[in-house]
Parts: C-alpha cells; sequence; structure tokens
C-alpha cells in the first residue's frame, strides 16, 4: 500500500472533516468509561434497538452511541460534536432539582431530587459560534443555534425511550435509574439572573453573572410521547413533565461520574 503524502493544508482540512462527524469524540468517550470506569456486561460502544411506538407501523432503528451499565444505572449517552458553546439560563431563585426515570414497583416514575451538588436549569437553550461574544441587537454577525441543542436532547430522551420499553420486556429489574447524558466538546456556560431582572413586559433588563460549567442538569420541559400513552412505557407514571438530561464536557466525564457515583 502506497502512502498519499498530504500538504499541511490538505491534513487539516482532512482531520477537520473527521472530526465534524463526531466519530472521534464517540470513540473518545467510550474508552474513558471502558478504562476508568467499572462497567458490567452488555455495556457497548453501540447499541441498536428496533422499536415501534405503534405495533402497527414498521420498528425504527434506534442508534445508541455509547450504552453504559453500572450498578442499578443505565447510561444513555449521545455523543455531540459542535462548533457552538451552549448557554443555559438559571434563575439563581429557584432550587437545582434532578429527575430521575427510575423503574419502581409501580412502574417507571419520574422521580424528583432537591440537590445542591450540581447546578440545574429549565429553559432557553442557547447555543452560540465558539469565538464570538454574546449577541447584542446590532450585532448582526453573531452566528446562533437554538435548534442544535434542542434536536439533540429530543434524540438522546428518543434513545432512553426505546431503552426503558427494552427494559420493560427483558429481565426487569427493580430501581433500575435511566440516565440520558449528552457528551460534548462544546464550552457549557450558566447565565444566571434573578426575578428583579425581569422587567413588568417580561423581558430579561440584565444577568448577575455568566460561568462556566463542566456540567449540568437540563430539566427538559416538553410533553413526550411516554407521558400521553401508557402503551409505550408500561405502567408509566409522572407527576412532572420535566426529565433530566445532563450535559457533560468531554474533559470533564470522569469528574461527572464521579461526583454522580458519590450522589447529586
Amino acid at each position: 500500500m502506497e502512502e498519499e503524502i498530504l500538504t499541511e493544508d490538505s491534513r487539516k482540512k482532512l482531520i477537520n472533516g473527521i472530526n465534524s462527524k463526531g466519530v472521534i469524540l464517540e470513540e473518545r468517550t467510550w474508552k474513558l468509561i471502558q478504562n476508568f470506569l467499572t462497567i458490567e456486561s452488555g455495556s457497548q460502544r453501540y447499541k441498536l434497538i428496533y422499536y415501534s411506538r405503534d405495533e402497527k407501523i414498521p420498528r425504527e432503528r434506534i442508534e445508541i452511541d455509547v450504552y453504559a451499565l453500572i450498578d442499578n444505572k443505565k447510561f444513555i449517552i449521545e455523543c455531540k460534536r459542535s462548533k457552538y458553546s451552549w448557554f443555559f439560563l438559571k434563575n439563581v431563585q429557584s432550587e437545582d432539582a434532578i429527575y430521575h426515570l427510575i423503574d419502581s414497583k409501580d412502574g417507571i416514575v419520574v422521580q424528583s431530587i432537591s440537590t445542591n451538588k450540581i447546578t440545574s436549569c429549565e429553559s432557553n437553550l442557547l447555543c452560540i459560534k465558539q469565538g464570538q461574544t454574546l449577541p447584542h441587537t446590532n450585532n448582526k454577525d453573531i452566528q446562533v443555534s437554538y435548534k442544535e441543542l434542542h434536536d439533540s436532547i429530543r434524540q438522546v430522551l428518543q434513545e432512553t425511550e426505546a431503552v426503558m420499553y427494552e427494559h420493560t420486556l427483558n429481565n426487569r429489574r427493580i430501581n433500575t435509574l435511566f440516565i440520558p447524558i449528552i457528551v460534548t466538546n462544546a464550552d457549557i456556560f450558566i447565565i444566571h439572573y434573578d426575578d428583579g431582572h425581569i422587567n413588568m413586559q417580561g423581558d430579561l433588563t440584565d444577568i448577575t453573572s455568566i460561568c462556566h460549567s463542566p456540567y449540568l442538569a437540563y430539566n427538559f420541559p416538553e410533553v413526550l410521547t411516554w407521558d400521553t400513552s401508557r402503551d409505550i412505557i408500561k405502567n408509566y407514571q409522572s407527576n412532572s413533565e420535566c426529565k433530566t438530561v445532563f450535559i457533560v464536557n468531554i474533559n470533564h466525564l470522569l469528574d461527572f461520574f464521579r461526583a454522580f457515583k458519590n450522589g447529586f
């Protein structure tokens, strides 16, 4: 086999093209988990589930980037490479909480837990092109994406839905936790504000601070299919529309798992 000689520019373009697909991020995530955490049999780099919300339509192929089994927890991990930094809003007067999906004796339920060990956010996703400043009304050159992160969150929750359904059919273990995670190369920021920064028109007039964060708990507030149909997830019960998706920067993935083990 004859080696191709590339120019420095061509080599950089090739590497950037490979990185943009996220495959290397998936590989890095799996190797960190495989080499540094105690995972159980059944954990895998790729997990495929063929799943349909309706028996009348063909089953859909659901692909999970990384699937890790640790103790009584099933970690469903979606790896997302991004050209953006991710910003989340946090009212400093709201309590931090996590909404776990857990298989109880009554079926799969949402378990709400108050915490002071991780910041939780429940509103406004904002993705700003890396290397750019926060947008202002007179700056039209800032590249902003609202869709990128929202789509990734819905995707990992769809994967979680498939895992939950598979769990109800095969070797159910009571008290199993289902933990959806997005692992990303994106820098994560939390924009803090308080009630005094909201005017009579409902606009934000100021912020308290912007802080870089290694990871956070995003409490996704939208109603999902399994909230409205008990045929999808058997005996599913919900006292809240929120489900927590953990957002983790790849450089802090092991720190996240250590913190999770110690209890959020």
